[in-house]
């Protein structure tokens, strides 16, 4: 009798290394969400649970840039500021650590997403980084229509 032998279909990982520099174009909240889906996939949940916190790390230092923004509108360098910090320790202290975990887990040798996938990735990670940007003008302008009614 023939033993039947189930093949498990081998894991399709975003490269974090990749996630990591496509992050300058895109932002990290959206690096950090292949990051999630790739913990997901190998049932990690520490690092999961760190990827949604840097997403949600993301999105409050974006909502600080606008308010600092509408707060001091000369200070451009402080409202830069936030989110080039926030770039640097989300890439020493998760992306290398992730890059460090792939590499150690699966060496170099793991079925990585195509070409075309990464460039449906950076068009949905632009289309985020267009949506935000109109958020922060929709708050901008509701804030001066605001001031402007009380003065």
């Amino acid at each position: 009798m023939s033993e039947i032998q189930l093949q498990e279909k081998p894991l399709k990982l975003w490269n974090p290394n990749a996630a990591g520099c496509w992050a300058l174009l895109v932002s990290p909240i959206c690096s950090s969400y292949l990051l999630y889906k790739n913990a997901q996939k190998l049932n990690d949940r520490g690092a999961a649970s760190k990827a949604k916190n840097w997403m949600i790390a993301g999105l409050a230092v974006w909502l600080l840039s606008v308010i600092c923004s509408l707060a001091y509108p000369t200070n451009t360098a402080m409202v830069n500021g936030f989110f080039f910090w926030y770039l640097i320790l989300w890439y020493f202290f998760f992306v290398r650590q992730q890059v460090a975990n792939m590499r150690q887990r699966f060496g170099e040798s793991y079925v990585r997403y195509t070409h075309f996938e990464w460039f449906k990735f950076v068009m949905i990670g632009l289309v985020v980084r267009v949506v935000l940007m109109g958020l922060s003008l929709w708050l901008s302008a509701l804030w001066l229509s605001m001031r402007h009614t009380v003065l």
